[in-house]
């Protein structure tokens, strides 16, 4: 007699199984938990790569929206409860650009649109918010915090001040250089933040008025990369890094942001930074930001502002959209203003007290380590050396938008402005035209004069340097691309170097000469920059500099 179960017992075994199963399907359906960081009451839950573990989008500041918009970083409280830290957070809001080649009315409109639509569509994972102030975090796997390891605070790459970000492209970068074996610990704040700092750039950071002034929120760019600072100082030891062991890593805007954070609280780094590694940037002549009265008015129009009794007030209330569109119908990096830029570090009065040239002759400045050198006799630097430097043709990128200047004549093929002497010397008038009422406007007659010797048309003189008549993309286009790379590059460089060598020996300086054969653009700036980060020979640059003895 064969038994039968009984039909409870049956549906005992039939729940446990479902059960069972239902268990089983979900342990293999929940995602891996990845490795975890305590930061003072919270808990953060980063990704690892096997290399590298990485902590993404970690606020350092409260968000800079609503009533905060436009004014200091505020101090964020206590971290309390669990954060998926494996996302980037958002970039701060970016400027649209211009179309590198003048173009007339709205033809030049339509295709900045339609580059700027192309740009967002090929970066859909470069998201853009006022909820902006960010950092990011990478680190060995294996490190714990007893490594004390030493840590790059990167100021990113802004495009002077007008873009900035960082991207998951950035951090493979980071992956490679561990995967070498370097030790370190790369802070990457979305202040722009590495350990990558984000900060906020164009209006939302280097909003410049005497409103402004008055009310003690200029450079506010500048103050969230100083408050990304003190955030790693507080938590980076968690991470495996020395908070005593810092070194600020910037590029063109990056590197001046970081060269000014040398000046700023009378040169007193209230122990936040070591050392500094600068590429393509030095403290500009920014002038007052006063200076900057005319965008301030033009955002105040654009944006219905005129008539209240508080602009400022009433900026901070203006919807997000109308804001952003006021802030790109400014001139760009690449406008026909070129380096003449609309939003960018000036003396405020806080945090710059005085022109940064100034601050300089006066010694106002940290006595840290800091370099420039030559790239191509790389230097092996000791315990208390760091690193600042240039490109050869810095200024060629930033020349294009200038073109409508040298094509005089229009008729003529370019080709033919050589064999036209009334032209050539209508565009060598207009090109002086244009540097005085661009940037000098009180020069004088015996300044332009000195101005024609020093910077001729002969296009042999000119940058790309040293590539002879090639490289001319205009007539004046290497006579305008020496003058400013001279002019925002090189002569600020040359002038830290004057004002602090004498009372700081640990100072080192390159100029790389890497690329001279690209096409109208020579040694570019930051090219220097993709060098160190590439896997080439220069990547020694890194360690010796950037990791361990900054």
């Amino acid at each position: 007699m064969q038994l039968q179960p009984s039909p409870a017992l049956f549906d005992m075994r039939l729940q446990f199984l479902l059960t069972l199963s239902a268990t089983l399907a979900l342990v293999a359906a929940a995602p891996t938990l990845g490795p975890t960081i305590k930061l003072d009451s919270g808990t953060f839950v980063g990704e690892s790569s096997g290399l590298t573990d990485a902590y993404l989008g970690i606020n350092f500041a409260k968000p800079p929206v609503g009533d905060l918009r436009f004014r200091l970083p505020q101090l964020i409280p206590p971290y309390k409860g669990t954060y998926i830290a494996t996302r980037f957070g958002p970039m701060c809001p970016q400027q649209a650009m211009d179309f590198p080649f003048p173009l007339p009315g709205r033809l030049g409109e339509y295709v900045k649109y339609i580059l700027n639509i192309i740009y967002a569509l090929a970066h859909p994972d470069i998201l853009e918010s006022e909820d902006c102030l960010n950092i990011n975090v990478i680190k060995p796997a294996t490190a714990s915090e007893t490594s004390k390891l030493p840590v790059l605070a990167f100021a990113y790459t802004a495009t002077d001040w007008l873009r900035s970000g960082f991207t998951e492209a950035d951090s493979r970068v980071v992956i490679q250089i561990v995967g070498k074996g370097k030790a370190f610990v790369l802070a990457l704040a979305s202040f722009t933040a590495a350990v990558y700092l984000s900060f906020r750039v164009n209006d939302f950071g280097f909003l410049a008025s005497k409103e402004v002034k008055e009310a003690g929120v200029g450079n506010l760019g500048l103050h969230d990369q100083r408050e990304a600072l003190r955030w790693i100082k507080k938590y980076i030891a968690q991470f495996g890094g020395d908070p005593n062991k810092v070194t600020i890593w910037g590029g063109s805007a990056g590197a001046v942001s970081a060269s000014l954070q040398m000046l700023t609280n009378g040169g007193n780094t209230e122990g936040l930074s070591r050392a500094a590694f600068m590429e393509s940037g030095a403290p500009l002549p920014v002038g007052d930001i006063t200076h900057g009265q005319e965008y301030y008015d033009f955002i105040v129009a654009r944006t219905g502002c005129s008539k209240a009794a508080d602009t400022l007030e009433c900026l901070r209330k203006v919807p997000y959209a109308s804001l952003k569109d006021a802030i790109n119908r400014t001139p760009s990096l690449f406008s026909f203003k070129a380096l003449n830029l609309a939003w960018m570090p000036r003396t405020d009065g806080v945090f710059l007290t005085e022109n940064p040239q100034i601050l300089l002759q006066k010694n106002i400045v940290a006595n840290i380590p800091y370099a420039t050198g030559n790239a191509s006799k790389l230097v092996q630097l000791d315990e208390s050396n760091c690193l600042t430097g240039n490109c050869d043709d810095e200024g060629t990128m930033f020349s294009f938008s200038t073109n409508n200047l040298t094509q005089v004549c229009n008729t003529f093929h370019p080709v033919l402005l050589y064999l036209t002497s009334l032209c050539l010397h209508r565009t060598e008038a207009e090109t002086e035209h244009w540097v005085k009422s661009n940037f000098f406007p009180k020069m004088t007659d015996k300044e332009v004069k000195q101005f024609r010797e020093m910077y001729p048309s002969d296009v042999t003189k000119g940058s790309p340097f040293d590539t002879g008549t090639e490289n001319a993309f205009t007539p004046q286009f290497k006579r305008i691309a020496a003058f400013q790379g001279d002019g925002v590059f090189q002569a600020p460089r040359r002038w830290l170097l004057q004002n602090t060598v004498p009372t700081n020996p640990h100072v080192w300086s390159f100029l790389s000469k890497r690329g001279k054969s690209r096409k109208y653009l020579g040694a570019m700036s930051l090219k220097n920059h993709v060098a160190i980060l590439e896997r080439t020979e220069e990547l020694s640059i890194v360690p010796r500099i950037g990791f361990r003895e900054c």
